[in-house]
């Protein structure tokens, strides 16, 4: 039998390896070399240096103080937080990788293209909210 410690007995391992003598008869070698070595190659590459912002939630932060304080609503932090999620849950996400100051324009150019979308959503969100106050909730 293996030298290899295992917690099963001799005549198991008999009928599990087919009297072979390996420890683990499920991780051969032809395992090994199609599943767990590219694996472990895969690991080595270093991941691309790549972040990316959604230009939404940016235009939703640069915007949802100056809609707040336009149309009276509470300077609190359950409003801005509030008002913050419903905008981002109602207009769709736009991810922009960057890469480095060469990106700096196309954010910008893309900013301009979502702004007026983003504000008119904060606008409705704010009236909506203004409406509910009157009953004491957020809604």
């Amino acid at each position: 039998m293996s030298s290899k410690k295992t917690n099963k007995t001799s005549s198991v391992m008999k009928l599990i390896s087919k009297g072979r003598s390996a420890a683990n008869p499920i991780i051969d070698e032809k395992f090994k070399e199609e599943v767990i070595l590219p694996k472990s190659k895969q690991e080595d590459k270093p991941a691309k240096s790549e972040t990316g912002i959604n230009i939404i939630e940016e235009l939703v932060q640069e915007w949802l103080p100056e809609t707040m304080r336009r149309f009276n609503c509470p300077d609190s932090d359950i409003w801005k937080a509030e008002l913050t999620v419903k905008a981002l849950n109602i207009l769709p996400p736009k991810y922009v990788p960057v890469n480095g100051t060469k990106d700096y324009a196309n954010i910008q150019n893309i900013k301009e293209k979502y702004k007026k979308q983003v504000i008119n959503t904060l606008v409705k969100l704010a009236i909506d909210s203004k409406r509910g106050e009157n009953s004491g909730k957020f809604s």
